[in-house]
């Protein structure tokens, strides 16, 4: 008997239901958070060039199956981190949202890629805003390739030109829940 209870509350607590093969089909959306490494270039000075480590405290996604294996998608992701370039810690926020798609190579393996708008902030004393078309090419992994959603983890990469002479790149390590 205990055993059967303790069985009720895992399938309750794992949510979803269990498929040999996962239904990918109609609506999809994500959501996570992770971690980065940014690398900035700015312009032609290597010395005003840069590396941080930050957070990548929201990430998401929207869009919907065309077929068992392919999605459309609309995704976002939001990064933070500080630099102190020896002049004072400066923070930075930046932004990327983008369209493109998903295509899952297997159960629990998929590949991405999105393009859109790059946006990165500067502190609020500086208050610099640059903004570039931006390019994010994406994998993911489900640890759990059987259920109809569940915990993916996604390493992406972003990269943007800034009419600034900035190029920003970022690595991002993701854990994110997805519904399909």
């Amino acid at each position: 008997m205990k055993a059967h209870a303790l069985a009720v509350v895992v399938v309750i607590l794992a949510g979803g239901h269990v498929d040999a093969n996962p239904r990918r089909a109609g609506f999809t959306a994500e959501v996570g958070v992770g971690i980065g490494h940014h690398q900035v270039v700015q312009g032609y000075d290597s010395k005003r060039s840069f590396e941080a480590f930050g957070v990548m405290p929201f990430a998401f996604s929207l869009g919907r199956f065309v077929t068992e294996e392919f999605a459309i998608v609309m995704s976002s992701t939001t990064s933070l981190f500080r630099h102190d370039r020896g002049d004072g810690a400066r923070f930075y926020l930046g932004q990327y949202l983008g369209v493109g798609v998903e295509y899952w190579l297997r159960a629990d393996l998929a590949l991405g890629a999105t393009g859109g708008l790059d946006v990165l902030m500067t502190s609020p004393v500086e208050n610099h805003l640059a903004r570039s078309v931006g390019l994010a090419l994406r994998g993911k992994w489900t640890p759990t390739p059987q259920r109809a959603s569940g915990l993916h983890l996604i390493w992406e990469l972003n990269g943007g030109v800034y009419l600034t002479y900035e190029v920003v790149v970022t690595s991002s390590l993701l854990a994110a829940w997805q519904w399909y």
